[in-house]
């Protein structure tokens, strides 16, 4: 479920979805169990449980070992969407699912060498993102296409970065802010604004720095510290 890990990070073969089915809601019932629905609650059971399990894969395999898995996963969840009735509640984790699910396939693309794959699930994760209110979420999508756009469009890059920023508000967890203004600094720096790329970094770490140990974190995020944040200066 991010962008430069600097252990193996956040490959589908196109990017799926473009077409898909939104999913048909269903208020919250008080009254008794729906017919069918411990298939449904069991099938996102599964799905939550699947991701946890092959979510770290990518800290040891590359895009070319697990763009298969996550793009595998990815269509699993959009069929488990696409064929059930889902309360909101449901329905809405559903989607940050797919939508980090997505931005794993992404990244596993990019880092696979199926670079044109990459950018459509990264703005299929974005909008599912933004269905869902998985605000963070989308704003990591973005700072996906911001490192893919670097190398060949800098100043694009920057600004999509800047957007990603932009859109922090203050319940944003700490390691996704820090995650956010690093990935910045890498657009800002590979633009050749060196002083944007200090200040970039410079929040960065005063965003670490402003995080309560009893604060939750993303997983996605989680791993995000001094020592990822002293690497990507090196980068820098």
């Amino acid at each position: 479920m991010g962008i430069l890990r600097q252990r193996r990070r956040p490959a589908p073969r196109s990017a799926p979805g473009s077409g898909r089915r939104r999913p048909r809601r269903e208020p919250a019932r008080h009254h008794g169990p729906q017919r069918h629905s411990s298939d449904r609650d069991r099938n996102h059971r599964a799905a939550t449980k699947a991701h946890r399990a092959v979510r770290r894969l990518d800290d040891i395999l590359g895009g070319g070992d697990t763009y298969r898995v996550y793009s595998a996963e990815y269509q699993i969840t959009k069929g488990i969407l696409r064929t059930g009735t889902y309360s909101e509640a449901v329905l809405r984790e559903l989607l940050a699912l797919l939508a980090e699910q997505a931005q794993q396939a992404g990244w596993a693309a990019f880092d696979g060498g199926r670079e044109r794959e990459a950018p459509g699930l990264y703005r299929e994760s974005r909008s599912t993102a933004e269905e869902a209110g998985a605000g963070d979420l989308a704003r990591n999508a973005l700072a996906f296409l911001a490192y893919q756009a670097g190398p060949t469009d800098p100043q694009a890059a920057a600004t999509i970065a800047a957007r990603s920023c932009a859109a922090i508000t203050e319940q944003t967890p700490a390691t996704v802010r820090a995650l956010l203004w690093e990935r910045y600094a890498w657009a800002l720096a590979v633009a050749g604004d060196a002083s944007g790329t200090d200040e970039a970094l410079h929040t960065a770490g005063t965003a670490l720095d402003s995080a309560d140990a009893d604060e939750p974190q993303p997983d996605w995020s989680a791993w995000v510290g001094r020592a990822e944040l002293e690497i990507m200066a090196g980068r820098c």
